[in-house]
């Protein structure tokens, strides 16, 4: 199972303490797994795509 360490500081930085609290109590793990299927289909060839860079972003850097 995986689960991002520290997710109050990469997700939730930005919030009061006890809504950071809030969010992540609502966190679940994600089965490994899923990070290391490959893809058999993609959606966003189909569907319209928009990207928000956020310059305060933890958890993705904006360079990356």
């Amino acid at each position: 199972m995986c689960m991002m360490p520290d997710p109050a500081h990469h997700f939730y930085h930005d919030l009061p303490l006890a809504d950071q609290q809030h969010w992540i109590s609502e966190l679940t793990k994600t089965p490994t797994e899923t990070l290391l299927t490959p893809l058999t289909q993609t959606a966003y060839p189909a569907y319209s795509v928009a990207y928000l860079y956020c310059a305060q972003d933890q958890a993705i850097p904006l360079t990356a």
